[in-house]
């Protein structure tokens, strides 16, 4: 029951580390993305790559350092508030997109970049408690 607890309480650290990953992830991929080695790709990809690739990055360091901070984590436990954070954020971004009649174009990137930071946190974590 300890560790399950603290599971719930280390995952409170993903909402700040996620944010400081996510502005890592978003700097470092427009640095990539200025290069213009992606010049033939398409619209969609130019405009949405960097967001979801700062969600990957947001994602990985939440999950990587809250896993060195509580060895004993349980990856299920410590999903509880991450996901009802993203779902909020999600329905938040849905809402937002409705009531100001905002391009599709606009929101799906955001919206994936929440759903692959929160994937990315599930799956580091869940694979760092098999490697202890």
């Amino acid at each position: 029951m300890k560790v399950k607890f603290l599971s719930v309480l280390i995952s409170i650290l993903w909402i700040p580390l996620s944010i400081i990953g996510q502005a890592i992830g978003k700097l470092a991929a427009e640095f990539l993305y200025g290069f213009n080695l992606y010049a033939n790709m398409p619209d969609f990809m130019k405009i949405s790559g960097p967001t979801i690739l700062s969600g990957i990055a947001g994602g990985y360091l939440a999950g990587y350092i809250v896993t060195k901070i509580y060895k004993k984590l349980d990856w299920r436990f410590a999903a509880v508030l991450p996901s009802i954070f993203t779902a909020l954020m999600v329905g938040a971004g849905v809402y937002v997109h409705i009531a100001n009649d905002l391009r599709l174009m606009d929101t799906i990137p955001l919206l994936l970049a929440h759903i692959a930071a929160l994937v990315t946190y599930v799956y580091v974590t869940k694979e760092k408690q098999n490697d202890f």
